[in-house]
């Protein structure tokens, strides 16, 4: 179901959670297995569209595309799609893990920080 497939992605063993844990970034995926979101941390704890616009482009890069707001999964995600985007993932989060150790994020971003156009 698309619930188990979520769980794979947000609350399973080795997920987004774990691979950030693993490489040292503050990036989690909130809420349902079916309806969550990505948050980027900066070293204050603090939400970060910077960092996040970062992550969000070097998943884009390598073919995942993220919506700004929510993650939703749907029946039409296959399980080699959740695998996927766990293995991309896993390369952005060591790009942006790289960026903030050089202080560098803002040069590697390739354009403008992300912005909210609708809130709900």
């Amino acid at each position: 179901t698309a619930y188990e497939i979520g769980v794979r992605l947000v609350g399973s063993e080795m997920c987004i959670r774990d691979r950030a844990e693993e490489i040292g970034v503050n990036v989690k995926i909130e809420g349902l297995p079916i309806r969550s979101k990505i948050v980027c941390k900066d070293e204050t704890n603090k939400p970060s569209v910077l960092l996040k616009s970062l992550f969000y482009q070097e998943c884009v890069k390598r073919g995942i595309l993220f919506g700004p707001g929510y993650v939703f999964l749907s029946y039409s995600h296959s399980r080699m799609d959740i695998e996927k985007t766990l293995k991309v993932c896993k390369i952005s989060m060591k790009i942006l893990k790289n960026a903030i150790k050089e202080k560098n994020v803002k040069n590697v971003l390739k354009g403008n920080e992300m912005k909210s156009v609708m809130t709900f």
